[in-house]
């Protein structure tokens, strides 16, 4: 029999496909996992201090299931030789489960993965005798049982004590993601005398059918606020976020990379908006992530993508650019997916790189110093702003002010040549001759020799113009150095003049 053809809407190209980790599938498809996730009736025997009854009574199947899969993970270190002494504890909320033994536990470096990767395991053997003569039975065979209770448990921590240090490390995992902060190792008296490991399970997700739910898997780093400020996710980790926000960032590093700015501009939230506006200024761009990470901290709404590229673009100007980036881009859940925000480095590549750079020139002095050859940088301890000041106040004739930015005691260097020694003091008397007075700037560099003291100087290329008291006027083009000393003063000027054709 032939099937039939029939007409239907959509094409096979627009089904949407999803994949999912397993941390996911283990939170959403409980049942898959350990079965039921309601409580039933069950029919069994109840075991009292000196009785056996056959009663009715309710049962959780996901949670009974999920307590079991570590219980067995102690039976089959007992059956191993390990163990001798199996302990449980059931909160008198009924929410909180201690199982805890006295066996050899297993390295600490394989902890995170134990309880958060499937098929992790010790125990992949059929049942065979050792050269103790100790009987390899094994319960759980398929290292799956641990890690889907881990998975599926609000809180679940791991206990591990060393038998020969006495030291014992404890593992935090929250929703199923491993928390950073771990204890150092304190020494402490073993319960047991012997290695032991605890595990505490909290099944506050099985009881409350799930209600909590995010993507991610393994946990690590830690969230610290800028300049130690208090906020409620300080110390959470981060876990990997959903593939869908790195689907976002790639449209966007794309678009980009076409300069298509009506289609940057839907990808950004209002407040971003003038993202797209430096996209103006360059005839191609080019964005080249190599790698991409989406993350998102415990807790925390929206998540981030860390993007690391090598970026080449050409301005309309001709001038072209190479850099190593680093972008943090975020996404706030509010804003229904569009990019929140945009933090970003770079590390710019001088053999293809004509914008300018961070540093060049060199150094060569008056004579040879340990500072010749080094080459100079930019300086940023406000120096330009001093000299704006200066200028303004220069110009009104506040002999106050203009003092107040050169040291005590200062160098002056004339355009005529010759040196002479000056104060602050002496500063105040500059405008006693004069009648008027109009200082322009054209250009500041403030600079300094690399990996040298703050001490800096700055090339100033200006116009003045001074009128006496008889009239007579000075005017002139200037180019001076204005040298600062530790204390953000004055401490020398050179001057070098032309008159105004």
């Amino acid at each position: 029999m032939a099937i039939e053809s029939v007409k239907r809407k959509g094409k096979a190209k627009e089904a949407t496909i999803e994949k999912k980790d397993q941390r996911w599938h283990c939170r959403n498809r409980i049942s898959l996992v350990f079965g039921s996730n309601h409580h039933e009736d069950l029919d069994t025997y109840v075991y009292g201090e000196h009785s056996v009854d056959f009663k009715t009574v309710k049962f959780h199947q996901a949670k009974s299931k999920a307590i079991e899969e570590i219980l067995d993970n102690c039976i089959d270190e007992f059956y191993r030789g390990h163990v001798t002494q199996i302990h449980t504890t059931l909160s008198d909320d009924n929410k909180k489960v201690i199982i805890e033994d006295n066996g050899i536990g297993f390295p600490l470096t394989k902890v995170q993965q134990v309880y958060t990767e499937f098929r992790t395991g010790s125990k992949f053997k059929d049942e065979e005798v050792d050269s103790k003569g100790f009987l390899n039975r094994t319960l759980g065979q398929n290292g799956l049982g641990a890690a889907a209770t881990c998975l599926t448990s609000d809180e679940f921590k791991v206990t591990v004590r060393h038998y020969n240090s006495k030291k014992e490390q404890v593992f935090n995992f929250l929703d199923g993601a491993l928390k950073v902060k771990k204890n150092r190792g304190e020494i402490v008296k073993d319960k047991f005398a012997v290695q032991s490991i605890f595990l505490y399970v909290l099944f506050l997700v099985l009881v409350n059918n799930l209600s909590i739910n995010y993507e991610g898997v393994d946990s690590s780093g830690e969230f610290m606020p800028f300049n130690g400020d208090e906020n409620e996710l300080n110390g959470n980790a981060y876990v990997l976020a959903s593939d869908d926000y790195l689907a976002k960032a790639k449209e966007l590093t794309e678009a980009y990379s076409n300069l298509d700015k009506q289609k940057v501009q839907s990808l950004l939230s209002d407040e971003m908006q003038p993202f797209a506006d430096q996209m103006d200024k360059y005839e191609t761009y080019s964005w080249n992530s190599w790698s991409m990470i989406p993350l998102r901290n415990i807790g925390a709404e929206g998540a981030f993508v860390v993007s690391m590229s090598y970026d080449q673009s050409q301005q309309n100007n001709g001038s072209k650019q190479g850099s190593n980036y680093i972008d943090v881009i975020f996404y706030n859940d509010d804003d229904q997916g569009k990019v929140s925000g945009i933090w970003s480095t770079n590390r710019v590549d001088a053999e293809n790189s004509e914008y300018g750079l961070s540093e060049g020139g060199k150094f060569f002095g008056r004579g040879e110093s340990e500072n010749s050859g080094k080459p100079l940088v930019f300086s940023n301890r406000g120096e330009v702003e001093t000299l704006e000041k200066l200028f303004e106040d220069y110009n009104k004739m506040d002999g106050e002010a203009v003092a107040s930015y050169f040291a005590e005691e200062w160098t002056f260097r004339a355009a005529e040549g010759g040196t002479s020694e000056r104060t602050s003091e002496g500063m105040k008397s500059l405008f006693d001759n004069l009648s008027a007075v109009e200082w322009t700037p054209f250009s500041m560099a403030p600079l300094k020799i690399k990996d040298t003291d703050p001490q800096s100087g700055v090339t100033v290329y200006s116009r003045e113009k001074r009128v006496n008291e008889d009239g007579e006027v000075w005017e002139k083009e200037l180019v001076e150095l204005f040298y600062f000393d530790l204390d953000g003063k004055i401490s020398g000027v050179e001057q070098f003049q032309r008159d105004i054709e």
